[in-house]
């Protein structure tokens, strides 16, 4: 399998919408794409991971849902309930920027699988929020974006601080 490093959280990558997977002339084998991308969510520890995190240009992501890992090709959310919650967000682009995102307590998602499926699914509480986080990287937008400036420059500074304690530990 191959681990890929994540990509520098300055990388342009992360602000560029990503391409379309194209069945009719896949960019690349969409199994192997799969593969892929569970392997280095878990190999990052992680509980999603889009492909532009670890370089690669396609509209695909990994996630865990009901304990299990799955892929999602050019995903797109349908519709979000009313009912939002806040939680503290992690992403491993950015490690150590937690920050609390507000997020639609469920929505339903159309996406396809690695055999060239559309499929149709209700996503609730913590799966719900992840699949939220990844379609921002597939848009090319970060988790980050739309919170106060003020919000953000006191999760700077807290990560700072625990990533200088996390050297320290180490």
């Amino acid at each position: 399998m191959r681990i890929l490093p994540l990509v520098e959280e300055t990388s342009d990558i992360l602000c560029e919408p990503l391409v379309p997977f194209d069945w009719n002339n896949p960019q690349q084998d969409p199994e192997e794409l799969s593969n892929i991308l569970i392997e280095n969510m878990r190999e990052h520890e992680g509980i999603g991971l889009t492909s532009n995190q670890i370089g690669l240009n396609l509209s695909a992501f990994a996630m865990i849902w009901d304990s299990k890992p799955i892929v999602v090709f050019n995903p797109e959310i349908i519709e979000y309930s009313e009912e939002t919650t806040y939680f503290r967000e992690l992403c491993l682009s950015y490690p150590g920027l937690e920050i609390a995102i507000r997020r639609s307590e469920s929505i339903k998602a159309q996406f396809e699988v690695s055999d060239g499926s559309t499929k149709g699914a209700v996503f609730n509480g913590l799966s719900s929020r992840i699949f939220q986080h990844e379609m921002e990287h597939v848009r090319g937008r970060e988790y980050f974006w739309e919170v106060s400036n003020f919000i953000l420059k006191q999760a700077m500074k807290k990560r700072k601080h625990n990533l200088k304690k996390m050297r320290r530990d180490v």
